[in-house]
């Protein structure tokens, strides 16, 4: 498995909640935050790993970290606050109930929302005020894999 197909899991993942779908997802398009289909919006972007080999024959266990960009339109304090709060827990709940990400490959051993970051207010180009609320979420996810060793 290569890490985009990994990408790729969580997306759907994130699909499956009730506030995520097509229109307000993607992976490293940013664009879509201009398209005005919906309030809220999940990007996700790559983000560090971390390999380890075990065993004699070759076993290669890599931690990937997946950022998800939660992305709320700004409305007031109180609203889009209580929206972005709602759709990252949505999300979190999601990558809890489904830990393996429904890997047909059996080779995601484990995913969880590791961390995340503080909502960060994202400013329009004028300065007049915030535009957006965002919040980044890391999710962590193992892959484990045997390799063919040639020597």
């Amino acid at each position: 498995m290569s890490y985009s197909q990994g990408e790729a899991l969580i997306l759907t993942q994130i699909q499956a909640t009730a506030n995520f779908d097509s229109n307000n997802t993607s992976q490293k398009n940013w664009k879509i935050l201009n398209r005005g289909k919906a309030r809220s919006y999940c990007i996700l972007r790559a983000g560090a790993f971390s390999v380890a080999f075990f065993g004699m024959g070759g076993a290669r266990e890599t931690t990937y970290n997946t950022i998800a960009e939660v992305w709320t339109r700004y409305k007031d304090e109180t609203s889009t606050n209580a929206a972005l709060e709602a759709r990252v827990e949505e999300i979190r709940a999601r990558i809890d109930a489904y830990r393996l990400l429904q890997d047909s490959t059996s080779k995601v051993r484990d995913a969880v929302v590791r961390s995340g970051g503080e909502p960060l207010e994202m400013w329009t180009r004028g300065g007049n005020g915030p535009s957006w609320l965002k919040q980044e979420l890391i999710i962590e996810w193992i892959e484990e894999e045997a390799i063919a060793l040639q020597e």
